[in-house]
């Protein structure tokens, strides 16, 4: 088992497991052993550019508006996570009950998260809080 694809362990859970994240070509088409379908030639091709995240994973956006700390200061993040938007807003609002940050804007779809958000906290702090709340994983991007 991957230990970059286990969630933490809710409170009287189960161990979660997360599927595996389905790559998409910059032009929407998924990623599939690492070969695309080329639509305007019909060509199965392999896939040697850039990609991103998508459905089934949830896109994740962090962006601080004001960052203060004159020491490594958070300024923003991207990542992908393998849960569901209910369940990513859930632990959203378990991280904001500590105190940490506050909100400035949120936008969510079924598979986009997007947050600005006002923190004084270090990008390694700030890090660090996203993962002990289940928000981040350590193979996520940045």
């Amino acid at each position: 088992m991957n230990s970059e694809n286990v969630q933490p362990q809710p409170p009287g859970g189960q161990l979660l497991v997360a599927p595996p994240l389905q790559s998409w070509t910059l032009d929407g088409q998924p990623i599939v052993d690492g070969k695309y379908l080329d639509l305007s030639t019909g060509e199965i091709k392999t896939h040697e550019g850039l990609l991103t995240g998508g459905p089934p994973s949830l896109a994740v956006y962090w962006h601080n508006r004001l960052p203060k700390n004159q020491d490594q200061p958070f300024y923003a993040l991207s990542a992908f996570s393998q849960i569901s938007v209910t369940d990513y807003l859930t632990r959203i609002g378990d991280l904001l009950r500590t105190g940490i940050c506050t909100v400035d804007s949120l936008n969510a779809t079924k598979y986009s998260v997007n947050l600005v958000i006002i923190t004084q906290l270090s990008r390694n702090e700030f890090t660090e809080a996203l993962m002990r709340h289940g928000l981040l994983h350590s193979g996520s991007n940045s």
